[in-house]
């Protein structure tokens, strides 16, 4: 079976949700097309063929000679596609102009034989929801996000054409499915769960008995984004050193935008001793970290899934998580990690002071059950057999 796969760029290395899908499914006699963005990102996956799109030039007349040949040399390799496709998106109410746009940013896929076409992100999808059926090709979408809870907010209606277009929709949380019929316009593809996963084998759960480290270690893993909730975190953690007077170390690993204002806020709240910036480091790395950590949280706004808090689990941290989107599916509040309110730096920190007082035995209770749930729900193997599952059965 074929499947081509839409993505902005190549998955980077730390990019494990698409490259295990790709590994496993590849071992199972599928082949990827990668159809991606102009990008200069140059990593190589085994077994797959990677697609650039035809570069946009800004100056008007580069973009005219741009598009005359590549359209020319679409007529020529698949003049059934092109015109195809081009009475699809008139039937959708565009003009000519507009039609020549999508048929240039689609070129690099509509020569192409598939059975599915599958948009990695839902904005992907955008000004291509007629180039599955142009290419007589099934439609699959995922939803991770911030594409679906965020997105739309700033673009309402922007995937009302897609929902009518799409065949499948692959979702990581019913959080997301909830948020999809949201922003839905009526129409109702077929929806499919199914969870991120981890290579289990990569992570080694520590044997500490629910000992924590003096001072006590906290972790935290994602891009520096407001979505994270690391401003929150600062804040949990002032109450932590103020009010209960609890001795820790915040490593935050990850880098972005917010870098600059998240390093104000630590030195405003006088925690510049309490909290380092790791930056962006190696997937072992981040694996070693979590070896050595006592805590894992997570205090996002909103989560679609989030990968790191499984590796974090698996690894033997006790985890405390928001209740940001996916992650009170991802962690069972009470059982396998805390689950405490966003934006709540109060409940936070007191949910930590309390981790900190319990028991050791009580601690490695919790953590022996998040190791034991990630081994039976969350693996590779089980992924690969749902997303088998997905594609066969059309």
């Amino acid at each position: 079976m074929r499947i081509g796969l839409v993505l902005p760029a190549p998955p980077g290395y730390s990019e494990t949700f698409f490259r295990s899908k790709i590994a496993g499914l590849t071992n199972k006699g599928y082949k990827f097309i990668l159809f991606v963005g102009n990008t200069r990102r140059r990593e190589v996956i085994e077994g797959t063929i990677i697609k650039k799109a035809f570069p946009v030039p800004s100056n008007y007349v580069l973009k005219l000679v741009f598009s005359f040949f590549v359209i020319g040399w679409l007529l020529i390799v698949c003049p059934k596609r092109v015109m195809k496709f081009y009475r699809l998106q008139k039937e959708d109410g565009l003009s000519v102009f507009p039609i020549i746009q999508s048929i240039y940013i689609n070129a690099h896929i509509l020569p192409y034989n598939l059975d599915w076409l599958h948009f990695g992100f839902a904005t992907m999808g955008i000004k291509r929801e007629n180039v599955a059926r142009a290419i007589n090709a099934k439609s699959a979408v995922s939803l991770r996000g911030f594409g679906i809870s965020v997105y739309p907010l700033k673009h309402p209606g922007c995937y009302d054409l897609l929902w009518k277009r799409t065949d499948k929709v692959h979702v990581i949380s019913d959080d997301l499915i909830k948020k999809m019929k949201i922003t839905g316009s009526g129409s109702s593809p077929e929806v499919h769960k199914i969870t991120p996963s981890i290579k289990v084998s990569d992570f080694i759960q520590k044997q500490n008995n629910g000992r924590f480290h003096t001072p006590v270690k906290i972790l935290s893993v994602g891009r520096l984004h407001w979505i994270k909730g690391f401003e929150y975190g600062m804040e949990a953690m002032a109450r932590l050193k103020n009010d209960f007077k609890i001795n820790f170390h915040w490593t935050i690993v990850g880098s972005g935008v917010e870098y600059e204002r998240l390093k104000f806020a630590a030195y405003q709240l006088d925690l510049e001793n309490n909290i380092t910036f790791k930056g962006n480091i190696s997937h072992n790395e981040v694996s070693l970290e979590m070896l050595s950590t006592d805590i894992y949280m997570q205090p996002s706004i909103h989560e679609g899934f989030c990968n790191a808090v499984l590796e974090a689990q698996a690894s033997g941290c006790f985890c405390i998580v928001t209740n940001g989107g996916g992650l009170n599916e991802n962690v069972i509040d009470k059982k396998t990690g805390i689950v405490v309110p966003k934006r709540n730096p109060a409940a936070m920190a007191g949910t930590i002071a309390n981790a900190v007082k319990m028991s050791e035995e009580e601690r490695q209770i919790v953590i022996e059950a998040a190791g034991q749930r990630i081994k039976n729900e969350f693996t590779i193997e089980r992924q690969i057999e749902k997303f088998d599952k997905f594609y066969s059965n059309a």
